[in-house]
């Protein structure tokens, strides 16, 4: 993973998270203004930015306090994603009651996401599928979806440990589906003469290709070998036993195996620009091919919808 494949992915999802997310649009459509719903956004940034270098600064602290003694080699955990939580344990063993309150607020801080998730899905369900045929009883009929919802998440939670990790799954999904979404409001906002015939196209190919990519990489797992540069040591681990890492010498476990599958070896935080990338590039392509004036609405009248097209302000000295 190189620094642009960080910079632009990021970009791509942050796009997500903030621009077309159904979560954010209903935050923002609940204040009075879109004035007020930019002062959201700007007021959101700082605070983004602080809890983002405290969670790289909790990474760094816990391969520094775990560094002579790898709990995965002394087999107190089984999965880096319980690097976090037995850090928490033990740095506050001495505290009776505060790594209760750590684990409380973090899942207080999940329920609370996630809650809006399930509410934004209801909202979407209903409104696009079953508002137009059937009205009555909507607030029965959300909250059932909403139950639906959760009873479904919380099930394909227990299929992130074949998927490779809650982290390494929930970035090739998250990059899988926002990819492709944000080229379409891309595509929307910027592309005058774009078919949408063409657009349907280049959303289903380059969702089906980041599927594939990403299959790929949870069948090839290509990085399989790599480990937490750590240093185990008797001393280190007070005495108790450990099971060394083997690490490959032939290869360089940071560029995957040898033999693994080209595209396989692409990081998953790459899906999401790369979804972008194509829906683009396949809608422009073949939007040469399928006309717009073919279409329901004239070009003229979704034009009207981009950014260039946008109503313009009256000059103040006109």
């Amino acid at each position: 993973m190189s620094i642009w494949s960080i910079l632009l992915s990021s970009t791509t999802i942050w796009l997500t998270l903030y621009g077309v997310n159904q979560m954010s649009i209903q935050r923002y459509c609940s204040v009075p203004t879109i004035k007020d719903a930019r002062k959201v956004v700007w007021l959101n940034i700082p605070f983004l930015m602080i809890l983002s270098v405290m969670c790289c600064l909790v990474g760094f602290m816990v391969l520094a306090y775990f560094y002579y003694c790898n709990p995965l080699e002394t087999g107190e955990i089984n999965t880096p994603d319980q690097l976090v939580v037995l850090f928490a344990v033990k740095v506050t063993q001495n505290y009776p009651g505060v790594a209760g309150l750590f684990l409380a607020c973090v899942f207080a801080a999940s329920l609370s996401t996630v809650s809006a998730g399930y509410n934004s899905i209801a909202a979407v369900i209903y409104n696009d599928f079953v508002k137009p045929h059937f009205e009555s009883r909507a607030l029965l009929i959300n909250k059932i979806v909403a139950l639906l919802a959760g009873l479904i998440s919380t099930g394909l939670a227990f299929a992130c440990k074949p998927l490779g990790g809650i982290l390494s799954s929930s970035v090739g999904l998250l990059g899988t589906t926002t990819g492709p979404v944000v080229g379409l409001f891309c595509l929307g906002v910027f592309a005058k003469n774009v078919s949408t015939k063409a657009t349907i196209v280049g959303f289903i190919g380059s969702t089906a290709f980041c599927v594939f990519l990403w299959v790929s990489n949870v069948v090839e797992e290509p990085y399989k070998d790599y480990r937490l540069p750590t240093n185990s040591s008797l001393k280190g681990c007070h005495g108790h036993a450990f099971t060394p890492t083997k690490i490959p010498t032939s290869y360089d476990p940071h560029f995957g195996r040898p033999g693994a599958f080209y595209f396989s070896k692409i990081s998953t935080f790459s899906y999401a620009f790369i979804g972008l990338f194509f829906v683009v590039l396949i809608s422009l392509i073949l939007s040469i091919c399928i006309r717009t004036g073919h279409e329901k609405y004239s070009s003229e009248r979704r034009h009207s919808l981009t950014w260039s097209g946008r109503p313009k302000k009256p000059s103040p000295l006109a």
